[in-house]
């Protein structure tokens, strides 16, 4: 992977003092280790495909269908 290249991720997210640690402090957070390659070379869904990769505790919600009204 070159140094050239860029991926842009659009989207917002704002916490009150305090608040982003309160909830990794309640595990409210999945933290993992993503190699650059998935996150650059991946055409899916990478919040997927990162669930997948990390062990079945999470792979309900790796399978969970984006309109859950279509399950």
């Amino acid at each position: 992977m070159g140094h050239d290249q860029v991926r842009f991720f659009l989207g917002y997210s704002g916490w009150e003092k305090g608040q982003l640690r309160r909830e990794l402090n309640e595990n409210s957070w999945v933290i993992a280790k993503v190699p650059a390659d998935v996150i650059m070379k991946s055409r899916g869904n990478i919040w997927r495909e990162v669930l997948r990769s990390l062990n079945n505790k999470y792979r309900i919600w790796a399978e969970f269908p984006e309109s859950p009204e279509m399950n």
